[in-house]
């Protein structure tokens, strides 16, 4: 179902004409505003696939948002993403770990044992071959899903092991401290965080090799995928 046929199902349920649109936050369940041409609905995007008793719902709350409603919708909302988290878990298995050169598993494995107590319960993976441009993010960290990914760019000979086990203690400091809030805005690199990434033994020997040799590893890996397209 579209945003549009979402819309148009919510005008003959509601008998008021619906506008909606759908977006990727799953945190905000319902974003409703009321207009001379009628209501402008706001949903996440896992709405279009909603059961008949969810849409009845969730019309009811566009009509008059009521508690019971808002109930409904939240529980349907916690529901949704749940399954969504395992749907990217599941996914994480059918990714690699092994590269050419560097066994992600093994290097995590090692990194978590030595200076985390074994406790991080993230995944890791190699993330997608894409070309980077003159900067690269080596590796990333994804909530939901506890999903570590390094760049394939660092599965190279060329690379020492101790910048991918820099790399994987940076993510691993994010599955540890989270996200905070200042003044609404999600702050991903807290001071505390800083301050623990500065602790690795491996920090200044990472950040001095980066700045030395990362731009050439990026230009060598431009031409490797560029020889691989055509």
């Amino acid at each position: 179902m579209t945003a549009e046929e979402l819309g148009s199902k919510l005008t003959r349920l509601i008998g008021t004409s619906v506008t909606c649109s759908l977006t990727s936050n799953k945190l905000r369940v319902v974003s409703i505003k009321r207009g001379k041409a009628g209501l402008e609905v706001k949903v996440p995007n896992y709405f279009t696939d909603a059961p008949q008793d969810i849409l009845l719902a969730l019309a009811s709350f566009c009509a008059k948002p009521k508690e019971k409603y808002a109930r409904i919708l939240h529980s349907y909302a916690l529901r949704r993403c749940e399954e969504i988290k395992s749907s990217k878990r599941e996914s994480y298995l059918r990714l690699s770990v092994k590269g050419v050169c560097y066994d992600l598993e093994a290097l995590f494995n090692y990194i978590n044992q030595t200076y985390f107590n074994g406790e991080c319960s993230a995944h890791i993976c190699w993330g997608k071959r894409t070309m980077p441009k003159y900067v690269v993010r080596m590796g990333s960290y994804e909530f939901d899903s506890q999903i570590i990914r390094i760049h394939p760019i660092l599965d190279n000979p060329d690379v020492p092991q101790e910048i991918i086990e820099d790399v994987i203690f940076h993510e691993i400091l994010h599955w540890k401290h989270g996200a905070s809030k200042d003044n609404d805005r999600n702050v991903f690199h807290s001071k505390e965080m800083r301050k623990a990434e500065k602790k690795y033994p491996g920090h200044i020997f990472a950040a001095e090799w980066r700045k030395t040799h990362l731009p050439l590893l990026i230009k060598k890996y431009r031409i490797l995928r560029r020889k691989e397209k055509n």
